[in-house]
């Protein structure tokens, strides 16, 4: 029921009597009612969806039967937020694993577990001993510590992460902590940049009526840095499974037909006033990781100015992407300007089936 107060006095009248429903309000929660009964699964599709989780929880627990951490240590976390062009840090817990699960030409993965702390400082640990300092008004307390121990061999506030270190120069800790951080910032760029793509992609969807012309939604992986005791740093995202695929390279080569993640890379460019590009797209399906952002430390500003890597080619992989990039349905879409090319490449453009950086050089000498 409803209370309805009037100026002359208090009375109750049942809800029906002051409150009709319109017939155009009706149909519509008959639509809604409809549509739900619509979209409700069937049987059998909740049975394939129990069916995929299953089998997804079967195929984590198999990356994690042969686990074997370290013992238990406090670490900090740090992430870069590219708004603020600064650093963000907590505390946790970590447990390494003692071997890598897997290698790639530059960096070693290995499986890492974390618990956050509700706390804010740490000073580290000696011969495997947890060590808080007693004498700040922010050291960890003994609770803290207590409960992360506990909730380590456990699911519920427990994550799982993929830790990765150089192969070559992890030993050289200075240099290494600076090769993780440059690989968060790369990586964190390139998040906020396929935020503004599938923005546009939306926008334009909406307002062309053209729909979105075969273009995917996309992301990065979250990563940060990770500083354990004795100066030890490793990079850390989220432990992913499923077909893992590279759709570009830094020196313009492309793979697949796909044309979202070349669209994208090319986006990068037109976006920032062509000051950077982001290349090397690579992941599960449309969810990236490990990119490369080709840029001109002149040409940007904060800390990505200082982020540099041996893989940015600068103004030559602007150049190796530009000439082997094809204008697709989705650039279109984007309204992204055409990038003109001299007589020579517009004569001598590299080949659709492109694969290495060598393959487009030896293209362009073919016919000088």
């Amino acid at each position: 029921g409803c209370v309805l107060f009037t100026a002359r006095c208090s009375m109750f009248l049942p809800a029906p009597r002051q409150f009709r429903l319109s017939e155009e309000t009706k149909a519509s929660i008959k639509d809604v009612a409809v549509l739900r009964d619509e979209l409700r699964p069937s049987s059998e599709l909740r049975a394939s969806l129990l069916r995929a989780a299953r089998k997804a929880r079967e195929q984590i627990s198999s990356q994690w039967l042969d686990f074997s951490p370290g013992p238990p240590v406090l670490a900090k976390k740090r992430y870069f937020d590219v708004k603020t062009d600064g650093w963000a840090e907590e505390q946790v817990m970590v447990q390494l694993d003692s071997k890598a699960f897997g290698k790639g030409a530059l960096r070693e993965c290995f499986r890492m577990k974390e618990v956050r702390l509700e706390s804010r400082e740490f000073v580290g640990h000696a011969e495997g001993k947890l060590k808080v300092n007693q004498t700040t008004d922010h050291h960890l307390c003994f609770e803290a510590i207590a409960c992360g121990l506990m909730e380590l061999p456990r699911n519920r506030r427990r994550t799982l992460w993929v830790a990765k270190r150089s192969i070559a120069d992890h030993h050289r800790k200075i240099m290494h902590k600076r090769e993780c951080e440059t690989d968060v910032i790369h990586q964190t760029f390139a998040k906020h940049y396929a935020e503004l793509f599938n923005q546009e992609i939306h926008r334009h969807a909406v307002e062309t009526g053209l729909g979105r012309c075969g273009a995917h939604d996309i992301d990065f992986l979250l990563t940060h840095v990770v500083e354990l005791p004795e100066r030890v740093t490793v990079s850390a995202e989220a432990f992913v499974l499923g077909d893992y695929r590279k759709h570009n390279t830094n020196g313009g080569s492309t793979m697949g037909p796909r044309t979202t993640p070349q669209a994208f890379s090319y986006f990068t460019f037109i976006k920032s006033g062509r000051r950077l590009m982001i290349v090397d797209i690579q992941g599960v399906l449309d969810l990236y990781t490990d990119p490369v952002i080709h840029f001109l430390p002149s040409r940007v500003s904060g800390k990505l100015a200082g982020a540099d890597m041996e893989l940015n080619f600068g103004i030559k992989g602007f150049a190796l992407v530009l000439w082997s990039h094809r204008r697709n349905d989705i650039d279109q879409l984007l309204n992204l300007p055409v990038f003109a090319l001299s007589c020579h490449e517009e004569k001598h453009l590299a080949p659709n089936s492109s694969r290495t950086v060598s393959q487009l050089i030896a293209t362009s000498k073919k016919d000088p």
